[in-house]
């Protein structure tokens, strides 16, 4: 909730003290590795490297795949699972973008912004190893969250203390 403060007729909402920070409905984790096939590092084609491509997608579509299997064991992740796409591929390595549900994860005391959440996926995805010929992560170089994913409530929240501030130290100083 947002309460109102009066500086020389000038209304400035702020968050309340009771007002709690939410994360976005969506979280975004950039996951970057090594691509490996049936147990080993392995090298992409010049098609599989042009993103859009027919070989592009189905490098996507099996490295996705072999991430959302991974977690098979895993009721939150399963559930939370919203998408993935690659969004780059190397010579070697590629790099993807895996949307999970935040809520769904909170009910399973996960927070998908926590080093805690992060080092589980990794954990996870380092154990897993398809029996079949599909793509795969054998190595994880990096996961992050895709920072600029947030809701409108929480720019709301930012803009009112930004203009806040400014407002104070523009009275303070008159």
């Amino acid at each position: 909730s947002l309460s109102r403060k009066h500086f020389k007729n000038i209304f400035i909402l702020q968050p309340s003290s009771s007002s709690k920070t939410r994360l976005p409905s969506t979280s975004v984790l950039l996951v970057s590795g090594t691509i490996y096939q049936n147990g080993k590092p392995t090298t992409t084609t010049a098609s599989m490297r042009k993103s859009g491509s027919k070989d592009f997608l189905l490098l996507s579509d099996q490295i996705c795949s072999s991430m959302q299997f991974a977690f098979a064991r895993s009721t939150a992740v399963t559930r939370a699972w919203r998408s993935c796409k690659a969004t780059h591929a190397g010579l070697d390595n590629a790099d993807t973008e895996v949307k999970l549900d935040t809520q769904t994860l909170l009910l399973y005391n996960m927070n998908p912004r926590t080093s805690t959440f992060r080092d589980f996926f990794k954990t996870e995805l380092k154990n897993y190893s398809p029996t079949n010929y599909y793509y795969y992560f054998g190595k994880i170089s990096k996961i992050s969250n895709f920072a600029k994913q947030v809701n409108n409530s929480a720019w709301l929240t930012m803009l009112s203390v930004m203009v806040y501030a400014v407002l104070s130290q523009m009275v303070q100083n008159s």
